[in-house]
């Protein structure tokens, strides 16, 4: 499916629908029709990329420097997740299956297996109270990264977001190089149209800069900065390219990864981080889709009534080198229990470990922010099959407004803090051993 713009606030996060190719608007009929034409595609393209390796000379064809510092490739490391092909419109559950495969092997030294439909059914799961929903194509209309995050925030299938970290908006490769070295494959955002992708010298290339083809979301998992710039089927202004791991097809490119150029327009998402180190979590937030502000700090709090062993606090941040402080009281915000802060240096999710594991029962998590403050957001219909619930109760989350804990579920909250939506739950997940 053609990526589509969210019409509602997303966190000042660019999040784009990703299908790969698929529609919520065909039958069944039509869906069998599509896929026939894209196998048809797929012939013809690969037909012209067999015939663009012949046509090369063989005896100059490029081969990398694999000991230069322009060149790297988790491949080589041993770190590379396994190539699957993906089934129905799930590459945006494909990417961060594999991003978390990776990470969890580099980080554990044990290879675990995330199943991307089974990850793309609980996001769109029926029996949930609040999140995201759709009433039919499930695994055929697509999705962002965005969605995985938050799903993975409550936890999946035993394991629990650790991290999850964002690069897309400030546009520093090297950062990402650096991200990648350090922590695996990020998820990608790229053009996937057949007629840029091309064979060259046993090389499966792509170089594509229109936002109208962006509609595929793969890993990438190297790059080459020296890698021909005459690779491509529309030539590159310099070289270099990053290495992608598709899941569209393991039969296209070299072992299901192709050279992107560094010009074919790309938006960079996440690089996922889980363990399981923890048991449960407890949280009333479906989403992270807005936020609030009381001025240059917010202080926001969820009070939980979960008897256990407290070991950590996760929530959501805006922009790197973010500031925050967490405290733990009593559910009546009377007895300071614990405290942490410290500075999260990128944006997007993460757990921060309490000094020691507390045994609570009735307890308040509060947090204050530098800047913005995440909350679920208010229910937004999406499209025709495609929309976000939230559901908050009174006496779950709290905003600091002066001296003062307003409760975020009721309307004279929204008004006193001057919003045009309601804020629903603060997004707080206190995270048990």
């Amino acid at each position: 499916m053609r990526k589509m713009k969210l019409f509602v606030s997303m966190l000042a996060v660019s999040m784009m629908l990703a299908g790969c190719g698929t529609s919520v608007s065909k039958d069944a009929q039509d869906n069998k029709t599509e896929s026939v034409e894209q196998d048809n595609t797929q012939e013809e393209t690969e037909e012209k990329q067999d015939e663009d390796s012949a046509s090369k000379d063989s005896s100059h064809k490029y081969v990398p420097d694999q000991t230069s510092d322009g060149y790297f490739s988790l491949k080589d490391e041993g770190l590379a997740p396994e190539v699957r092909k993906q089934e129905h419109g799930t590459c945006w559950t494909n990417a961060p299956a594999a991003s978390i495969e990776s990470t969890y092997f580099k980080q554990y030294q044990e290879r675990i297996s995330v199943d991307p439909s089974d990850l793309c059914m609980a996001i769109y799961d029926d029996e949930k109270e609040e999140g995201w929903f759709v009433d039919k194509y499930k695994l055929d209309i697509g999705g962002w990264d965005w969605m995985v995050c938050e799903k993975l925030a409550n936890g999946f299938d035993g394991y629990y977001l650790k991290h999850a970290r964002r690069y897309n908006e400030d546009g520093d490769l090297e950062k990402i190089k650096d991200a990648i070295k350090q922590y695996g494959p990020i998820t990608v955002s790229i053009c996937d149209n057949g007629q840029f992708q091309r064979m060259f010298d046993g090389y499966f290339t792509m170089n594509d800069d229109n936002p109208d083809n962006m509609d595929h979301e793969v890993i990438i998992i190297g790059w080459d900065d020296n890698f021909p710039k005459d690779y491509f089927q529309v030539p590159a202004k310099n070289n270099g390219a990053w290495l992608c791991q598709n899941s569209e097809s393991v039969s296209w490119g070299n072992e299901g990864t192709y050279w992107v150029s560094y010009e074919s327009l790309l938006d960079f998402q996440l690089i996922y981080d889980v363990t399981k180190e923890y048991s449960d979590v407890a949280s009333y937030d479906g989403g992270n889709e807005n936020s609030i502000s009381t001025g240059e700090t917010c202080t926001v709090a969820n009070v939980y009534h979960k008897k256990g062993t407290l070991a950590a606090v996760g929530t959501y941040t805006y922009v790197d080198d973010q500031e925050y402080t967490i405290e733990i009281y009593d559910e009546k915000f009377e007895k300071k229990l614990a405290s942490v802060e410290g500075v999260k240096d990128i944006k997007g999710y993460h757990v921060v470990d309490l000094p020691e594991p507390l045994e609570v029962e009735d307890y308040a998590v509060v947090i204050c922010y530098q800047g913005l403050a995440p909350v679920e957001g208010e229910s937004a219909l999406m499209y025709d099959d495609f929309d976000y619930r939230a559901v908050s109760h009174e006496g779950e989350s709290f905003v600091l407004l002066g001296d003062q804990w307003l409760d975020l579920s009721l309307e004279s909250t929204k008004e006193q803090i001057g919003l045009d939506f309601m804020p629903n739950n603060a997004c707080i997940k206190a995270l048990y051993k």
